[in-house]
C-alpha cells in the first residue's frame, strides 16, 4: 500500500526529527559530527531550523 506524505509517494518508514544546526554554527566539527551520527541511525527525515525562525521573520 502506497502512502502519501506532502504529496509524495512513501513507501517506507520515516525516520528523523527535529535539527537545530544553528546553534553550532560556531562549531563545524559538531555538525559534521551529527551527519556522521543521523547516517549511522538511518535518519532519512529531519526538521530543520525549528528555533531560528526569529531570525527569518524579525517582526
Amino acid at each position: 500500500m502506497n502512502r502519501y506524505v506532502f504529496g509524495r509517494p512513501m513507501n517506507k518508514i520515516i525516520h528523523g526529527g527535529d535539527y537545530n544546526p544553528e546553534q553550532w554554527l560556531d562549531r563545524p566539527d559538531i555538525l559534521k559530527q551529527d551527519i556522521e551520527y543521523m547516517k549511522e541511525a538511518g535518519i532519512n527525515e529531519a526538521t530543520l531550523g525549528v528555533f531560528s525562525w526569529a531570525m527569518y521573520e524579525p517582526r
